[in-house]
């Protein structure tokens, strides 16, 4: 959404609305996003604007250029980085693809040696201790937790869409 670094906010009118048109020219069956106990304040933030655009999605009077959904999304939280503050109530078996996500993580050039340089994190070790740990859990290698929102209005919450 080209909104930049360390002001993502989720009282921004501005930013509300580029949320709520993402979501609806999307029209996701599911929406993943960060844990409220996040380690940076955009993520947090960003949480914060996912949640607040649940209940506007389906209200047409709430105009954006793409139509208001007829069912709204469930909602799930991703793990924070370290597996701090939080607790999976899901978890997905990433047993066979944990290479390729190593792979994908290290290509977040902006990121990495900032974090080992700055606060001393090897990220791609902090991934995989993470997954094998929630894989320890979960009864599997390697695994990754997930949180179901569930407040009302955050789809059908006697269905499960992680696979």
């Amino acid at each position: 959404l080209m909104v930049p670094d360390d002001t993502v906010n989720p009282y921004d009118d501005a930013q509300q609305r580029l949320v709520m048109e993402l979501i609806r020219s999307v029209r996701p069956d599911v929406i993943l996003t960060h844990s409220p106990a996040d380690y940076h304040t955009d993520h947090t933030n960003l949480f914060e604007l996912v949640r607040w655009s649940g209940p506007l999605l389906g209200m047409p009077q709430y105009e954006t250029a793409s139509p208001h959904l007829d069912a709204l999304p469930a909602l799930y939280l991703m793990d924070t980085l370290n597996g701090r503050g939080f607790e999976p109530t899901r978890y997905v078996d990433i047993s066979g693809t944990i290479d390729r996500k190593l792979e994908m993580v290290a290509c977040f050039e902006s990121q990495l040696p900032f974090l080992a340089r700055y606060f001393g994190i090897d990220v791609l070790e902090q991934v995989t201790a993470v997954a094998r740990f929630r894989g320890l859990q979960a009864g599997v290698r390697y695994a990754e937790g997930f949180q179901r929102w569930m407040a009302a209005g955050w789809g059908n919450l006697t269905v499960d869409l992680l696979p």
